[in-house]
Formats: C-alpha cells, sequence, structure tokens
C-alpha cells in the first residue's frame, strides 16, 4: 500500500538504531522530512547519512525524552527547520531491572517512568500545538505488546506502557476535533542486533516458537504500521492501539516456570537469562553498543542521563 508524505515534517525519537531507525528511514522514503531524535547528536547524524544516501532528507537532534526542556527544544527545532510540525512518532522508551513490585528499586521505577510514560506525554505536549497551527498531524505511541498484558518481574515497565496506551486513547479523543490523530503501537518480539548479539539460534528459535506466526518481527513490520498509520490512508483511525506480535498476545502465555529453564539455555554469556523472551523487543531502541535489558541489573551506567541504577534501554 503506497502513501505519500511529501511536505510533512515527521520527529521520531530513539531513531539512531532499531525500530525506531527503521520508522525513520519508512517515512522519509515516503517523502517526508524527518527529524531524528536521539540522546546522542553523533548517533542521531550518523541515521542522518543513512537517509540521505538513500535520497530522503533529514535532520539531526539530540534530544533526552524523559526532561520537558529537551522535548520542547525538539519540537521547536522541527519547527524552525522545516516551517511546521506534520509527524510525531514517540518511540524512545528503557526498560528495567527484573525485580517484582513488593521489592521494586524505587529510583528503577521512577527512571522508567519518566522516560517510558512522561517522555511520551511531553512529546504531545508540546507536538500537539504546533500540529494544530498546522491544521491537522498524526502521532504514533511506540507502546509494546507489554501495555496490553502483564510479565512478572518488570512492574515499571509494564504499567507505563499500559499508561501509554490509556494516554492515547485520551488524547485521541480529546484532540480528534482539532485533526489530529493519535494512535498505539505495541511490537513484540522483533530481529534487532541486540538481539543477534545476546541469542544463539537455540534461543532465537524459541522465541520463534512462541509466536503464531512462527517467526521474529523485523523493525520493518513495525514502520510499515506506523507508516500507514500517519498517512492519510488512515485518516478514520485514531485511539487504537494496533499489535505487532505475530499473534503473541491473541493466546494464553505460559507460565514463567515453564518458559525460565529454555531461555536460560540459549543465552550466549552467562548471567544474561533474565527475560530472554521479551528482552528483543525491549532492546531494539538501545543506541548502538548499550547492553540489554538483562544487563540493567548489573550495576549503574554512569553515562546514563536517567540517572545511577538504569541502563539506557529501549521500550
Amino acid at each position: 500500500m503506497s502513501y505519500d508524505l511529501t511536505g510533512k515534517t515527521a520527529i521520531v525519537t530513539g531513531a539512531a538504531a532499531g525500530i525506531g531507525a527503521a520508522i525513520a528511514e519508512e517515512l522519509a522514503s515516503a517523502g517526508a522530512t524527518v527529524v531524528i531524535a536521539d540522546l546522542k547528536q553523533e548517533t542521531a547524524e550518523a541515521q542522518v547519512a543513512v537517509i540521505e544516501r538513500a535520497g530522503g532528507t533529514a535532520l539531526a537532534v539530540a534530544a533526552d525524552v524523559s526532561n520537558p526542556k529537551d522535548v520542547e527544544a525538539m519540537v521547536a527545532f522541527a519547527v524552525e527547520k522545516t516551517g511546521g510540525l506534520h509527524i510525531l512518532v514517540n518511540n524512545a522508551g528503557i526498560g528495567g531491572p527484573d525485580v517484582s513490585t513488593g521489592d521494586y528499586p524505587l529510583d528503577a521505577w521512577h527512571g522508567v517512568v519518566n522516560v517510558d510514560l512522561h517522555g511520551t506525554f511531553y512529546g504531545l505536549r508540546y507536538a500537539i500545538p504546533e500540529m494544530k497551527k498546522a491544521g491537522g498531524g498524526a502521532i504514533v505511541n511506540i507502546a509494546s505488546m507489554l501495555g496490553a498484558v502483564g510479565f512478572p518481574g518488570n512492574p515499571a515497565y509494564v504499567a507505563a506502557k499500559h499508561a501509554v496506551v490509556g494516554l492515547t486513547r485520551n488524547a485521541a479523543l480529546e484532540h480528534a476535533a482539532d485533526n489530529v490523530r493519535i494512535n498505539a503501537v505495541g511490537p513484540g518480539f522483533i530481529n534487532t542486533k541486540i538481539l543477534d548479539t545476546n541469542l544463539d539460534e537455540a534461543g532465537k528459535q524459541f522465541l520463534k516458537d512462541q509466536t503464531p506466526l512462527g517467526r521474529l518481527g523485523e523493525p520493518a513490520d513495525v514502520a510499515a504500521l506506523v507508516g500507514f498509520l500517519v498517512s492519510d490512508r488512515a485518516s478514520f483511525i485514531t485511539g487504537s492501539f494496533h499489535m505487532v506480535d505475530g499473534g503473541y498476545t491473541a493466546k494464553l502465555p505460559q507460565r514463567r516456570a515453564d518458559i525460565a529453564p529454555a531461555r536460560s539455555r540459549h543465552c550466549r554469556r552467562a548471567g544474561r537469562h533474565r527475560r530472554s523472551q521479551f528482552d528483543n523487543h525491549l532492546s531494539d531502541m538501545l543506541p548502538e553498543g548499550t547492553g540489554a535489558p538483562w544487563m540493567k541489573a548489573r550495576g549503574p551506567d554512569p553515562a546514563s542521563p536517567q540517572g545511577p541504577g538504569l541502563r539506557p534501554t529501549p521500550i
């Protein structure tokens, strides 16, 4: 299905790698000018170069979505450079330590919620007024299939992603009259470089076996849906939550005790078997060179803008 985004300006957060990069490339290939927002200016600029080599148009901006000042500046940058804003994809996010609710660290809770939920709200807060000025727009919030189901040991992430879905629906109702459409997407097991680094082939096969369609998703699978949702082809769709999970959430989940022995056998490195069933789609938005979600519990990352005790991870 073809669509044309020529003349549109889009912001994609967490767009330097994984699903975010695929979304940026999809929108640029349809004619949009894409603002690549990432924690580091240099990684954003590297993705701009990829898009430009393919014939697209893109700009780079550094932004930490947990900081409202950064998000406000990100939106202002897009408007100043291109004259308006029509599309926003709230894609950046982090995971958290594998700890049950009764023992969950408070700093980790606030860190996850600040990025995954507050960061999404900040995007909506500053983008919607600009879209109203432009006559309307489209927003996609990248949630997760964990925005529809629970998973023991991940209370902050699950709560934040459920909240993102609720926020999506509420904002869609509030701004339908402004011609601003807002939807959410829930990726499942997505094949990314982080997955290649941390799982062997048997581990990947285990994830495939958990998915009714019998394969891992690709970043392009998510990007194709996002591209459709922000296009005029989806002009009657708003307030919806769309899964890209190969049918996983359509079935009853297995008991965690049944999953744990299999996942632990297939991780490449000792100690990295906390949640391999879900780690690939939580990690696809990580900046290059950072660890998978099960590495978060190993200790603080001094370079993390989210503070000690958290490793920057994607949704």
